[in-house]
């Protein structure tokens, strides 16, 4: 293993329970083209909710008004041609969907609210997300619409 790395992972949903994608602008640096939910690196001295707070401000221009912890993932990737571990401590947050801004980031270049029945299909989502859906389905109440 080259470099441990902490993620801050959260999945932003909206009063009806949509979750808000945002796609990955080409610059982006491991996966672009496709959809995922919010993230951010948790650095040295910083408080995981604070940290994850501020990233649902800069990534989608919405402030929280309910956030719970749901547990963390790890795994391995590889960055920039260096191997690493990452572990995640993941988040649900609820927005209105009536407040936010999109901003426009070198990140992200577009945005979806899906539900079950319009969720991007595997090819267009982070590698990571069908695992985190599983692992917190019972949690996350994704709706049909």
């Amino acid at each position: 293993m080259e470099r441990p790395e902490i993620y801050i992972i959260f999945i932003c949903q909206d009063e009806s329970g949509r979750v808000l994608l945002g796609k990955r602008a080409e610059g982006h640096r491991d996966e672009p083209g496709r959809y995922d939910i919010g993230s951010c690196h948790f650095l040295i001295n910083e408080n995981p909710i604070s940290t994850f707070k501020k990233a649902v401000v800069e990534e989608y221009g919405a402030l929280t008004f309910k956030n719970e912890y749901l547990g963390f993932r790890e795994g391995e990737k590889i960055v920039e041609g260096k191997r690493v571990h990452w572990t995640g401590l993941d988040f649900r947050v609820i927005v209105s969907s009536n407040f936010f801004k999109l901003p426009k980031t070198e990140k992200i270049n577009a945005y979806m609210w899906a539900s079950l029945n319009n969720f991007p299909i595997n090819e267009e989502v982070h590698s990571q997300l069908p695992s985190f859906l599983e692992k917190y389905k019972d949690k996350l109440r994704i709706k049909k619409r």
